[in-house]
């Protein structure tokens, strides 16, 4: 159904693009981001030729108007966002001599580091994961997903990695889980802990690409890429029975995404993701795509990393969150 809705969805955009007045004219444009998903071109109608077309020649078609010119370089200045600059070059974690070198706390898929300055201090603690790019286009619900999770279709990213053990490290990295904010711009609001993720590959050139994970999803709303606030450490744990308790019902807590296998999400999937989308329109199963001007080629092998903002990001994300609350 929701691939039937985005055929029809583009076709519309085809549509009003070719039914579209002079440029003369005072109507309004249409809609920048109808096709954004895909990043198709839009339909062009060929030119009819005056009197008819001559035998054995074939009509020809009108250059590209000037206005969808201006439409497609819109649209790549709004997705083709820079990559992040000054971020380290991340160990792959299948690379365990050179994870062991750097002194770091491995578990499967993935490990946990510490960062250090030059007295020794530490300064910063994360998790880094193995994953792949699995969708580079199309509309999302996550930007990723672990291993069995039957979400492969509807994410960009497929993280080969252990959830439970993925949110240990968070635990031992201090993160504190919690609910998603109900708003915005609101310190006051209860909410887990905001975590800054990055997506890291290796370029054609052999040279490390770091990109914050907002950059690789398009926000349809706002016609460009995710406003980077960071994702929301829900790690939501949910009551089950323990059936091999004796005398009576004993009640265990386990961490849910750990059978859902939903690591990031960018729709909203109360009680199973591990982190969660915090922008309003998560709520929203079709206001989120994988971003095509940033992500590499499906196939692609990625590291994933998770962090505490700098003081830095912490800045920004709240003047971006008083943009957005406006």
């Amino acid at each position: 159904m929701k691939r039937s809705l985005y055929c029809l969805w583009v076709a519309g955009w085809a549509l009003a693009a070719s039914c579209s007045p002079e440029p003369d004219s005072k109507a309004p444009m249409p809609s920048k981001t109808a096709d954004v998903a895909s990043g198709a071109k839009p339909a062009q109608a060929p030119s009819p030729t005056p009197g008819g077309s001559k035998k054995g020649v074939e009509p020809t078609q009108e250059a590209e108007p000037a206005s969808n010119q201006e439409e497609q370089a819109f649209r790549r200045e709004q997705l083709a966002v820079k990559p992040v600059e000054g971020e380290p070059t991340w160990p792959d974690p299948s690379d365990e001599k050179e994870v062991d070198q750097r002194g770091f706390v491995k578990f499967p898929g993935g490990y946990q580091y510490e960062r250090r300055d030059a007295q020794g201090k530490v300064t910063g603690t994360g998790a880094v994961v193995e994953g792949m790019v699995i969708m580079n286009r199309e509309i999302i619900e996550l930007l990723a997903c672990a291993e069995g999770s039957g979400k492969e279709h509807e994410s960009a990213l497929r993280l080969h990695c252990d959830v439970s053990s993925l949110d240990l490290a968070f635990a031992f990295c201090g993160f504190q889980r919690g609910p998603n904010p109900e708003r915005l711009n609101d310190p006051t609001v209860p909410q887990g802990a905001r975590l800054i993720v990055l997506v890291q590959w290796t370029d054609e050139q052999g040279k490390a690409v770091t990109h914050r994970a907002e950059d690789v999803v398009i926000s349809i709303k706002r016609e460009s890429a995710m406003p980077r606030v960071g994702w929301s450490y829900v790690g939501t744990m949910r009551t089950v029975e323990d059936l091999a308790s004796l005398g009576g019902k004993k009640p265990n807590r386990v961490l849910s995404a750990s059978e859902s296998r939903l690591v990031i999400t960018t729709w909203r999937f109360v009680g199973y993701s591990l982190l969660e989308n915090p922008l309003e329109e998560a709520d929203d199963d079709t206001m989120f795509a994988a971003n095509y001007e940033v992500l590499p080629e499906p196939g692609t092998k990625v590291r994933v990393i998770f962090r505490a903002p700098t003081e830095v990001e912490w800045r920004e994300i709240a003047a971006l969150e008083a943009e957005l609350a406006k």
